[in-house]
């Protein structure tokens, strides 16, 4: 495993004559749609279908983008009639809301009553579903002089705000697939003065496979110690395709805390987050992403099958 440097610490000030260019940033969404029931063991289904473009309960709470078509429902590439997928854009320049990074990103799950979907201590053990699509030229984000070390974030559980440093899970689409972790004492006792780096994760199979759908299964037992576990299996597109596990973690903390500080809420975010100064737009496609507690339940809501 390899440690990377810190290449998410939020920036604290925004500047006026920033703040006055963003057209869209941290907005509270609004749900005019209809909430339908969820399926049997799935608690959240990040939803992209065109008639629920806005985010609202049972979906994502924020949309964090510079215009609203940087996320936009495309219906031509639907798993099925009920699950949607996305275009997330990109552009340079897009540094939404004064942090480090460039983004397109829907944050924090909601329950079908409007209540934060958090992850914490007693979160038990849960599944995740997520797919990608990659253009044929997708070009990874490299080193500019606004960030030395390149970064690209398509799914990420964002610690508590007052940490304020590198997600506790970051899967990355980069020049490969992989996974950023920091997760336990972020501060190690006490003996930092400032949150550790990351510590980057490399899947058995990280090719991204451009031009074609990878589709990725996150089972995870929620833990500050050594009671948790992480597990990430693949399926690429096609015919005879098997679900291969890429990665496998035990007897590790998959939350993060800090010494001073009790643990508190995680939440989710997805879309595309890249380090700042890259002259070219960033496109991909995502599905839905889905929370559930089987694999079955979760794969069938996340992919059709």
């Amino acid at each position: 495993m390899l440690t990377i440097k810190q290449f998410l610490t939020p920036a604290k000030v925004l500047n006026k004559k920033t703040s006055a260019l963003l057209i869209t940033a941290l907005v509270s969404l609004n749900c005019n749609a209809q909430v339908k029931p969820l399926p049997a063991n799935v608690s959240f289904i990040g939803d992209w279908n065109a008639k629920t473009e806005r985010p609202g309960p049972g979906v994502w709470r924020d949309l964090q983008t510079w215009e609203k078509d940087r996320i936009a429902p495309r219906d031509n590439e639907r798993f099925s009639p009920n699950i949607a997928v996305a275009e997330i854009l990109v552009k340079p320049g897009d540094q939404v809301g004064g942090w480090s990074g460039e983004r397109a990103e829907v944050s924090t799950m909601q329950s079908l009553n409007s209540t934060p979907l958090s992850v914490n201590t007693g979160s038990g053990h849960e599944f995740y579903g997520i797919s990608v699509k990659l253009p044929a030229d997708w070009k990874p984000p490299v080193a500019t002089s606004l960030d030395p070390y390149p970064w690209g974030i398509i799914f990420q559980l964002h610690g508590p705000d007052a940490l304020g440093t590198n997600p506790a899970f970051a899967l990355c689409a980069e020049e490969d697939f992989h996974v950023n972790l920091q997760t336990g004492d972020v501060l190690e006792g006490g003996t930092r003065t400032k949150p550790k780096n990351a510590t980057r994760v490399q899947l058995s199979d990280g090719q991204l496979s451009k031009g074609k759908w990878v589709k990725f299964m996150i089972e995870v037992t929620w833990a500050t110690d050594t009671n948790g576990y992480l597990a990430i299996s693949r399926l690429d597109e096609g015919p005879s395709a098997q679900w291969t596990r890429v990665y496998e973690g035990k007897n590790m903390p998959t939350l993060q805390y800090s010494n001073v500080q009790p643990v508190s809420d995680h939440y989710w975010k997805s879309g595309y987050y890249r380090n700042r100064g890259l002259p070219f737009t960033s496109s991909l496609l995502l599905g839905p992403v889905v929370r559930g507690t089987t694999f079955t339940d979760v794969a069938k809501a996340a992919f059709g099958s």
